[in-house]
């Protein structure tokens, strides 16, 4: 394949992915405000009950530990680190600069606007034992939130490197999604969160993630 080539094939697909940005992130904004409205009015009040029993009705000890597990992949000790060498990885190692810094700015982003919707919006935490040592108001839920954005932007710049050197790269996206779902989901089991904070932490959590994605994509596209 030539470089003229190559060239306009990254150019059509770096439009046509912006062009499902634009697709994405209204609908997106729409479902996080009819959460939101939902939550506040406490519509569902049902719902939240009804699928934190349903998740602790199988529990147990065992049960408990493995998902305490899965939750510490989104807590603050685990994921900074771990954000911090898979920069510095992607930066010196792979020479991928880049992808470092939209790495970091996907998990800082993510944050920062966590603290900020929920300073604003101030719902408690459950009423409910909490099985895990939880502060702060509860939607959306940081570990969600956070865990879409930078799982999600990690799964993306893995993927884009497998498909740069011809490798498969499936079944990555696949265990990014389910460790992602398995994170929001150990929040409700573990009672320090409702499903709407869950929700409404994937919805805004994906749409700073496609921000970041787009982002990436500007910055390393070939002129």
């Amino acid at each position: 394949m030539s470089n003229s080539t190559s060239t306009n094939s990254r150019a059509v697909n770096y439009t046509v992915s912006l062009i499902w940005g634009f697709v994405l992130v209204p609908p997106l904004l729409l479902i996080l405000g009819w959460i939101t409205k939902g939550v506040m009015s406490n519509d569902f009040h049902r719902v939240d009950t009804a699928v934190t029993d349903f998740l602790r009705q199988g529990s147990s000890p065992l049960l408990t530990k493995v998902v305490v597990f899965f939750t510490h992949f989104a807590s603050s000790h685990i994921i900074i680190p771990l954000a911090i060498l898979l920069a510095l990885w992607f930066a010196f190692s792979k020479k991928l600069y880049m992808h470092a810094i939209t790495l970091l700015i996907a998990l800082t982003g993510s944050y920062l606007l966590n603290e900020g919707m929920k300073a604003w919006l101030q719902r408690a935490r459950p009423e409910w034992e909490h099985w895990v040592a939880a502060t702060g108001y509860s939607f959306p839920s940081g570990h969600a939130m956070v865990s879409t954005a930078f799982y999600g932007m990690l799964t993306y710049i893995i993927v884009r490197i497998c498909r740069a050197a011809g490798k498969p790269s499936a079944y990555i996206g696949v265990a990014g999604a389910l460790l992602i779902v398995a994170i929001g989901l150990s929040r409700v089991y573990l009672g320090v969160h409702y499903i709407t904070d869950v929700s409404a932490g994937f919805v805004a959590g994906g749409i700073w993630l496609i921000a970041c994605m787009y982002a990436l994509g500007w910055m390393t596209r070939e002129k």
